[in-house]
């Protein structure tokens, strides 16, 4: 559902809506344009250069937030190439969202076959004991939570905790092992989807015989 902004505003002081447009780097396009609006419905007239200023600071803010993505994404791809001789390896990208949507068991499986064509044994032992001890962590931490699955806190939860494992799998246990600049091929990413919905399949019938 689409936020109305407008409707929002009239709601505000004009000393609030002159916040937005004094800090126009700190919001979207949509709110600094409704301030303006219900501030010229209250009787503000602007000059042509202060629309232009705004203009400028809203182009400004938007281009910010599209380099920062295209570099973000460039950092996590840069390392992907078509050379045929060099290795293939599930992406970060790939480890990333499969940890994230199936958790760290999928993620660190996924990591340790990347290991086993760089040949890294001490990798292997490292990211498959990680996350182990990290499931252990999980599963105890989501004993305090709603015993649901449905449960919007519950899910919160633990995709934050599938991000945070994504998150030190990659930055520590990836960098350490293969490296920040190491170049190689992305392997196809349906055998992670096919482990990630074998062993959730799994966890929910063991779910569902603990609960009955």
């Amino acid at each position: 559902m689409e936020m109305n902004f407008q409707r929002l505003m009239t709601k505000k002081s004009d000393k609030e809506l002159e916040e937005y447009l004094n800090n126009i780097m700190a919001y979207s396009r949509d709110i600094v344009e409704a301030a303006i609006q219900e501030l010229k419905n209250r009787g503000r007239l602007f000059t042509e250069v202060e629309l232009s200023t705004f203009e400028s600071k809203i182009q400004e803010r938007e281009n910010t937030i599209e380099k920062n993505t295209i570099t973000v994404r460039d950092s996590i791809e840069k390392n992907i190439v078509e050379d045929e001789s060099a290795l293939a390896l599930y992406s970060r990208k790939t480890v990333d969202w499969t940890t994230l949507i199936f958790g760290i068991i999928v993620g660190s499986i996924l990591m340790a076959l990347n290991f086993k064509s760089v040949e890294k044994k001490k990798g292997i032992i490292a990211v498959l004991f990680f996350g182990i001890l990290y499931f252990i962590l999980e599963i105890f931490i989501m004993s305090f939570l709603p015993d649901d699955m449905a449960s919007s806190l519950t899910n919160v939860v633990r995709l934050g905790l599938n991000g945070l494992g994504a998150y030190i799998m990659h930055t520590l246990i990836w960098n350490k092992f293969i490296g920040k600049d190491f170049e190689y091929r992305k392997k196809a990413v349906w055998l992670p989807i096919l482990i990630g919905i074998i062993i959730n399949v799994l966890f929910i019938l063991l779910w569902f015989n603990s609960m009955y």
